[in-house]
């Protein structure tokens, strides 16, 4: 993962016919990384069971692209690790494309590890498709392109990821209009109302009074994780951190995104414990992909934070690998 990032970084220097390979290889590598990976995450064994569902005729909705996948690979011997394949695939494709659209190929790499987009997309592998092509209508909410905007949400809804629906309620909350400052105030408190167990508190309250059916309920109430028994705290304050650097020293013409990324953050703290609203918050939390690496490109205080990042993620990958986000990567190869 370092080797891909590090490649990016040469490859933004050299001449055009060099660039072309050092992208490919890079590609490759990334894709092949991920793509070969066995029995990684949470729902690596719901994926198995969905394929298998739908190989035997059975009926398990999913999404239609990753439903059209499994078909495709049904009457594959070992169909299910073609899917996850191809599934890495076509997320690095478009990642790929934003980064490369952006000119911020090395930095969207090194940060889509150090905020562990990587770890996330190993996992979540159909919300990480969602997520990417989140990424390129982008531009239609800055532009206020209501109508483009929404055309593209139901598409990723229908198509990639069910959640995505969450994202019809940003078009009045993207004209929120704050300066960084502000920003900062702002999750400021919510980090230390986070640290004061506030959230917990208050989730659980609305978890016992709220009417929601005793199923639901139940699925809600476990499904709520403590940060500090799976070390998400050290993870969660390093963004919380690089958020207030970039918000206070951070100008920027794309106002929207910018609100967009501030507000994901503040849900990702509040939320941070229940992982089926944590999710939620995905969407807009790593917008930071795109302007922290705009940031790092076009600021010369952007050296300090690539500096630090690089540190915190060697750092966190030296951690035992109960920690939140540290796979312990088992390949495909080696089954």
């Amino acid at each position: 993962m370092q080797l891909s990032v590090s490649l990016a970084f040469v490859s933004r220097y050299s001449t055009p016919k060099y660039h072309f390979l050092l992208v490919l290889v890079t590609y490759l590598l990334v894709v092949s990384f991920w793509a070969l990976r066995h029995d990684i995450g949470f729902d690596y064994e719901n994926y198995t069971y969905i394929f298998y569902e739908i190989k035997n005729g059975y009926s398990s909705y999913v999404e239609p692209a990753y439903y059209l996948l499994c078909r495709i690979f049904s009457r594959v011997d070992g169909g299910e690790y073609y899917v996850i394949g191809a599934m890495s695939m076509l997320t690095y494709t478009i990642l790929f494309y934003f980064f490369l659209r952006k000119n911020i190929l090395w930095q969207g790499l090194l940060f889509s590890l150090v905020f562990q987009f990587q770890f996330m997309a190993a996992n979540q592998i159909r919300q990480a498709l969602a997520i990417c092509v989140f990424f390129l209508i982008l531009p239609y909410i800055e532009k206020k392109q209501t109508l483009k905007w929404g055309i593209g949400v139901g598409i990723i809804a229908l198509v990639c990821h069910t959640s995505a629906i969450f994202l019809f309620l940003l078009i009045p909350l993207c004209r929120i209009n704050l300066s960084g400052k502000k920003w900062c105030f702002i999750i400021s408190i919510l980090y230390i109302l986070y640290l004061e167990g506030v959230f917990r508190s208050l989730g659980n309250f609305l978890l016992l009074n709220l009417p929601l059916p005793e199923n639901y309920q139940h699925f809600l109430a476990t499904d709520r994780v403590e940060a500090e028994v799976i070390g998400f705290s050290l993870v969660m304050l390093f963004n919380v951190a690089v958020a207030l650097y970039v918000a206070w020293n951070y100008v920027t013409e794309e106002k929207r995104i910018f609100s967009l990324y501030m507000i994901g953050i503040c849900l990702y703290i509040v939320f941070v414990e229940y992982h089926l609203l944590l999710r939620l918050s995905f969407y807009l939390f790593y917008i930071n992909l795109y302007v922290v690496s705009s940031f790092c490109k076009e600021k010369k205080s952007g050296r300090i934070l690539v500096i630090i990042s690089v540190i915190f993620f060697l750092f966190i990958c030296a951690q035992s690998t109960n920690m939140h986000g540290v796979i312990p990567y088992k390949s495909l190869l080696a089954k």
